[in-house]
């Protein structure tokens, strides 16, 4: 199956972090946060690539100096005991504090995330809440009140919850981008628009 790898904005955030996140097919699309630090995304991808190849080469030597990453011995003798296994790369000490959500222990119930919880209405879905049942009612009334209010990031929590028809998502995304008046925000709300119109999907379900 496909993976997709990025890092994902998490617009209207005073967050610091970054955040790098898989998705895929298979987990329905959802997020998974495997980095919080350039230098857990570089060990990450060390782990990975040894995993695939299983040589320490002169590539991944190279790649690993650019990176800065101080205990390779570590992480290769690591990989050795453990392999790639998401719920053991808390055991290397860069993948301790701060946690990506992903590793160790995850919560299978919490992925496919939005804001952080503390700036997300209650029920709304993010890295540490529950997704809200498929079956509640479409989040259109608090989207407006919340924009009204100029609460964009509960906006932003409320459009990436599940309930929306595509029209109506589509026409609250463009308001979302007017009312932030942000150019990066807005090129991705205008990317997914456009995407959204083009993937086939049908207009009249909800998601």
């Amino acid at each position: 199956m496909p993976e997709y790898l990025g890092i994902w904005t998490r617009w209207f955030s005073k967050d610091p972090h970054l955040h790098v996140v898989i998705t895929g097919p298979e987990d329905r699309f959802l997020l998974r946060e495997i980095a919080l630090t350039a230098e857990q995304f570089a060990t990450w991808i060390l782990v990975k690539a040894m995993i695939m190849i299983e040589d320490f080469n002169e590539d991944l030597e190279a790649f690993s100096r650019a990176s800065g990453l101080e205990d390779v011995p570590g992480i290769l003798k690591h990989i050795d005991t453990y392999g790639d296994n998401p719920e053991s790369l808390p055991l290397l000490p860069v993948f301790r504090s701060p946690k990506p959500h992903y590793l160790g222990d995850p919560d299978w119930n919490s992925f496919g995330v939005t804001v952080p919880p503390d700036s997300a209405p209650t029920g709304i879905a993010g890295f540490e809440r529950q997704h809200r049942p498929d079956n509640l009612p479409p989040p259109v009334g608090g989207f407006r009140k919340a924009l009204t209010d100029g609460d964009l990031a509960g906006a932003w929590a409320l459009l990436n919850s599940p309930g929306w028809r595509l029209p109506d998502a589509r026409d609250a995304a463009m308001a979302l981008a007017k009312a932030a008046g942000d150019p990066g925000f807005t090129k991705q709300m205008t990317a997914w628009c456009s995407f959204s119109e083009d993937a086939f999907i049908p207009e009249s379900d909800s998601y």
